[in-house]
């Protein structure tokens, strides 16, 4: 019977010392996801205010693009004639139209952007954050709490990064020209390289 007890003392003992042994663990995992869940918000809510504020810089830059694509046309300079800023990727992401934004830049029938993220442009934003379901600036805190809760809940609070790419349709001397670079790759149009579509009173 002594030798049972023991047995028994020893089994309930390891059982134990075996349960407080994972705890630490348990609540290690917890507190990571929790940390993973605050910086998704975090950077969420930071990506929204970079959205309103590439918006409210566009409304500023759009009088200048459309006069600068009047000069253009005038002269058959450059005039961009579609810009889309865009992520690859199977999710249902909607790509940004930087149209304007990309004709501003417009400089005596030339454009070079430097070998950088677009998102670090005159209205420009990260495009991996642009989701379905982002709060407007008009929207209640109370909805964009409920919003932001139900992007937690379908990204785990993490965001993916993938390749983002622009690509630009643009007029140039009668001809119409497309290309594509990468988010980080230098862009400089026009450049007799580019995929020739054909003349501009055939193509749009």
């Amino acid at each position: 019977e002594l030798v049972g007890e023991l047995a028994y003392t020893q089994t309930s003992t390891d059982t134990q010392t075996s349960t407080d042994s994972s705890t630490p663990i348990k609540q290690d995992i917890v507190l990571d996801n929790k940390v993973s869940a605050i910086q998704g918000e975090q950077r969420w809510l930071h990506s929204s205010k970079a959205m309103i504020n590439a918006e409210k810089q566009v409304r500023i830059m759009r009088p200048i693009a459309e006069s600068k694509r009047k000069r253009e046309t005038e002269c058959n300079g450059l005039v961009i004639i579609k810009a889309m800023y865009y992520r690859q990727s199977a999710d249902p992401i909607e790509p940004v139209n930087v149209t304007d934004q990309l004709q501003f830049f417009v400089q005596n029938s030339s454009l070079v952007l430097p070998a950088t993220s677009k998102s670090l442009l005159l209205g420009f934003s990260h495009v991996d954050y642009r989701t379905i379901g982002q709060p407007e600036p008009n929207r209640s805190y109370a909805n964009k709490g409920k919003a932001i809760f139900s992007w937690l809940l379908n990204h785990g609070g993490k965001v993916e990064s993938t390749a983002s790419i622009l690509s630009v349709r643009y007029k140039f001397k009668g001809n119409v020209f497309e290309t594509s670079v990468g988010d980080n790759d230098s862009l400089h149009i026009p450049n007799k390289n580019d995929l020739n579509l054909g003349r501009s009173n055939l193509v749009s």
